[in-house]
């Protein structure tokens, strides 16, 4: 039997059959016999599981089977075990699929660099996010665990992540993974050196240093992030005044800052932003023209950092749908379904963008959920992919929001009680049985006697 077309109808546009096998060709991951799941099938799996976080892998494998023409070689009491799915997956490795997530996320935010730039900047959101992985060993020992406000540890390891996220729409440009115990500064120093010259970057306060502006500007991007205050902020000197509530500035290097390279002083401009009913805020930035870039742009602009914000929630409430974002017991499984969860919201995001622009809006105008929804039905049936992915976008460009309200403040806030019950570990015994009880009581009165 000849080795079998994979084509999943409506995404291979998005995610062509011929990347996955040039990265699996570069990794020489391209299998040396015909197996029932060879390497080209179980990207499609690892992608899929992004997609189908509710369903076991067995069940995903079987949607994603159902997705793809050919012949796979198994009848229905053949089918795979969960065993040699995961000595599939092992054999694929994490690295693969964070190669193919890179080429890929590349490649479409050049597509769609139009949509989400602002006055010839490309404006990216920067920040940081964790996700929770299951509480096994393996996982504890390699990711680590945030502490707890009621003393000891939380109740999962975490996964950390610092993404680069398109401002308007919402692609995953780059991102960098690492383990809890790492701080969010600490992964961005891998993710700085990656950015392109020529855009603009949306910061929230945590980066209100020297350090990261620096760093910025010395890749030839510009930086807008809001100020904190305090006593261990810094202070900004102030030169001459460009405007109302617009100052241009100058940030000297910290004494502890021992990097050579780094100048000894920075040109900035402190904006104040004020709307009525709020607290002002302070935006620099290191746009430094207010004729080029006017300040009531730029605080406007500033607001929509928090699209980086939205797009975690699509991607751990929505896409995700678990508490837990994923399934996998062991760190290196972890990071490749990782990287295949953003390889799969990528995808997604991507047929939006496609269906916003057929109807002249913005992507972040399109529903998430509504087009998730209107995916994952589409991707269990077979059809030719083409009429499957024009079908697909014009169903998409259906799914428009309703207009944001002006002005709508959303505090950060959680409704979740909390219990008064211990927290369970793993390994914990289970309660004991009704003989166990009596022979206790038995020994105990024996005690007695």
């Amino acid at each position: 039997m000849g080795k079998p077309e994979l084509e999943l109808a409506a995404l291979t546009r998005v995610l062509p059959h011929s990347l996955i096998e040039m990265v699996l060709r570069e990794a020489g991951k391209q299998g040396q016999r015909l197996r029932k799941l060879p390497p080209d099938l179980v990207v499609w799996l690892v992608v899929g599981m992004g997609f189908f976080r509710g369903l076991s892998t067995s069940n995903v494998l079987q949607r994603i089977v159902e997705g793809l023409g050919g012949m796979f070689g198994w009848g229905p009491a053949e089918a795979p075990h969960k065993t040699s799915i995961a000595q599939a997956r092992d054999r694929l490795g994490w690295k693969v699929v964070r190669t193919l997530f890179q080429r890929l996320a590349g490649s479409l935010a050049g597509i769609h660099e139009e949509a989400t730039t602002w006055r010839n900047l490309v404006v990216y959101v920067l920040d940081g996010t964790c996700f929770m992985v299951p509480d096994t060993r393996d996982n504890e020992a390699w990711f680590g665990r945030p502490g707890s406000s009621r003393g000891g540890k939380s109740g999962f390891p975490q996964l950390r992540a610092v993404l680069l996220v398109g401002a308007w729409t919402h692609l995953i440009v780059d991102v960098v993974l690492g383990p809890y115990t790492h701080n969010e500064g600490r992964l961005t120093e891998h993710l700085v050196p990656r950015l392109k010259a020529g855009c603009l970057v949306l910061l929230d306060r945590a980066y209100f240093t020297f350090i990261w502006p620096a760093r910025l500007l010395a890749r030839g991007a510009h930086f807008a992030v809001r100020t904190k205050q305090g006593r261990c902020a810094m202070k900004p000197k102030r030169v001459r005044r460009l405007g109302r509530g617009d100052w241009l500035v100058e940030l000297r290097k910290p004494d502890g800052v021992r990097d050579a390279g780094m100048p000894d002083k920075l040109r900035a401009r402190e904006i104040t932003c004020a709307r009525k009913g709020y607290r002002p805020i302070v935006v620099m930035t290191s746009l430094l023209d207010p004729v080029q870039y006017p300040a009531h742009e730029i605080a406007l602009l500033y607001v929509d950092r928090w699209e980086a914000e939205l797009s975690y929630r699509e991607l751990k409430t929505y896409l995700a749908r678990e508490q837990v974002t994923f399934r996998s017991k062991k760190p290196d499984r972890i990071l490749q379904e990782a990287y295949g969860l953003f390889t799969a919201y990528n995808c997604v995001r991507t047929l939006m963008c496609e269906a916003a622009q057929e109807v002249g809006v913005r992507p972040i105008e399109l529903s998430f959920t509504d087009c998730l929804e209107r995916l994952r039905w589409v991707l269990g049936t077979t059809t030719d992919s083409a009429s499957a992915h024009d079908r697909l976008v014009t169903s998409f460009s259906l799914c428009r929001l309703p207009a944001r309200r002006p002005g709508r403040r959303c505090d950060r806030a959680v409704k979740i009680k909390m219990s008064n019950w211990p927290r369970k570990r793993t390994g914990q015994p289970s309660a004991p049985t009704a003989a166990q009880n009596r022979a206790r009581k038995r020994a105990h009165a024996a005690s007695r006697a």
